[in-house]
């Protein structure tokens, strides 16, 4: 923005913190008459103007603090009028500064407004996928729980279906081992007894024998 008076030209910088404003004025009036620096905070504290001649022309920039850093209680009109005297700038200059400050002061509000929006869009939808995630982990580990569990059981259920068929089977044989006992004893028996009757027998027959020769 600029105003001419008899071959003066003022300008009125504005912008973010760090853009380059206070550059721009050096260039513009082709001498480092304002301070920069590669800071991410603003350089420029107040409202500073630097005049020079350039082809038969006097030029007036005016450097202003960042948008961010703009102190809304500070009469920006006042301040430039006492560093100028009143000789450059205009009511409507001033009205327009004004007006183009709070304009791109809201501008970078709402930018602000949807990174933050953006970057907890971003943190939302990272917390989801941590969590997410996380179920996924928890229902496979869940199901390996799950298949180790039944495993278990299963061996546990083979170990004891398996110590059933061995304790049958040793019953079994025991019953078996007992009957073949049984068997022999009979068998003993039995032998003892016909044993006793050809004795009986034996003994008989030689009796006889003996009564016979008498």
């Amino acid at each position: 923005m600029a105003s001419q008076h008899e071959r003066q030209t003022g300008i009125i910088i504005t912008g973010k913190t760090g853009s380059g404003k206070s550059s721009v004025g050096n260039a513009l009036l082709q001498k480092p008459v304002f301070e920069t620096g590669c800071l991410s905070s603003s350089i420029t504290k107040k409202c500073v103007c630097r005049t020079a001649r350039i082809l038969d022309r006097r030029i007036t920039v005016t450097d202003t603090p960042g948008l961010c850093d703009t102190n809304d209680d500070v009469d920006m009109k006042a301040e430039m009028e006492n560093l100028n005297d009143g000789n450059i700038y205009t009511n409507a200059d001033f009205n327009r500064a004004k007006q183009l400050i709070k304009k791109e002061q809201q501008r970078e509000l709402d930018d602000q407004d949807r990174v933050q929006k953006a970057k907890k869009a971003r943190i939302i939808l990272e917390v989801e996928k941590a969590n997410k995630k996380l179920q996924n982990t928890l229902a496979e580990q869940h199901a390996k729980d799950e298949l180790e569990k039944q495993a278990l059981q299963e061996k546990t259920k083979r170990e004891r279906e398996q110590k059933k068929e061995e304790l049958v089977r040793a019953e079994e044989q025991q019953k078996y081992e007992i009957q073949l006992q049984e068997q022999r004893r009979r068998e003993n028996i039995k032998q003892n007894i016909l044993c006793f009757l050809d004795i009986v027998e034996f003994g008989c027959n030689m009796y006889m024998q003996y009564i016979l020769r008498k």
